[in-house]
């Protein structure tokens, strides 16, 4: 497994028809974009190449992230943006016994439009539900909303009911830029399963869906909308990223200014087929 150190990205240009990109850290940051990104992203017009965002962001509709990422200097279809909710919309609407189902979305009011339109009932933590979605985590006071939502949820259990838990975006962080990071809403999904098996020792597994990088469904959703062509994953992160994208047999590009720095060689798994500094 060698690395190959790019200095442009228009070095691979011609190996590949399709261009996968994760948003923060690759393209855009708290308050901008990166340096280079929309020049980067007009070459790739330029030669009639495709690309896609694929963002584990569960927070926003695609029309509201075209516009979020306009108001950066990047223009992005909201066509070209497959979301960890896009997937979210889509895992409900393929199955049935979801649909017409109430649904606790912990996310924004997009989150829960996701919801929607994949044909569940979003409804608040303190009523009867059918399942809860872990979607975004920024919007929500968790103090509040924590400890009702666990106790409905174990009371369900105790009555032998095992509801769905749908973890739409897993991702723990996000940088907040000058080394600070927030806690994303995959820390408190993993904070509500470490507490629900304190409380039952004994269950074996709680029914968790996993939708967002590094789970295959997001990469599999992106991939349908362009079948057959060879496709390249660039993002900023070995944990989700890259190993998401190299356990779906992409080729992949790490950029080294986010999260994860140059990789270590020893972890076969998460190694890119390329890194790059920034565009």
């Amino acid at each position: 497994g060698q690395m190959r150190k790019l200095n442009s990205l228009e070095e691979v240009h011609n190996d590949y028809d399709l261009f996968l990109f994760d948003a923060y850290g690759v393209l855009v940051v708290t308050n901008g974009s990166l340096p280079g990104a929309a020049e980067m992203l007009q070459s790739l017009r330029d030669k009639s190449k495709e690309f896609l965002v694929v963002t584990n962001d569960a927070s926003k509709l695609q029309e509201t992230a075209s516009m979020s990422y306009g108001s950066r200097g990047l223009e992005i279809e909201p066509s070209r943006i497959i979301s960890s909710g896009l997937v979210l919309e889509q895992y409900i609407r393929s199955n049935k016994e979801l649909h017409r189902k109430r649904l606790v979305v912990i996310g924004t009011d997009d989150s829960r439009e996701y919801a929607r339109r994949g044909g569940a009932i979003p409804v608040r933590y303190d009523q009867d539900f059918d399942g809860i979605v872990f979607a975004d985590g920024a919007d929500e006071n968790f103090n509040v909303l924590f400890e009702p939502l666990f106790n409905r949820y174990q009371k369900y259990v105790c009555e032998g009911v095992l509801l769905p838990l749908i973890m739409a975006n897993p991702d723990m962080l996000y940088p907040r830029g000058g080394n600070e990071f927030g806690w994303a809403i995959g820390a408190y999904a993993k904070m509500f399963n470490d507490i629900l098996k304190t409380r039952f020792p004994h269950h074996e597994e709680f029914p968790w869906v996993y939708l967002g990088k590094p789970y295959n469904p997001i990469y599999e959703l992106a991939l349908s909308k362009f079948p057959g062509k060879k496709a390249l994953f660039i993002g900023d992160t070995l944990e989700t990223d890259i190993a998401g994208a190299n356990a779906m047999s992409l080729d992949t590009l790490l950029i080294t200014t986010g999260v994860s720095g140059i990789p270590d060689a020893t972890k076969s798994n998460l190694l890119p087929t390329y890194t790059m500094h920034s565009w």
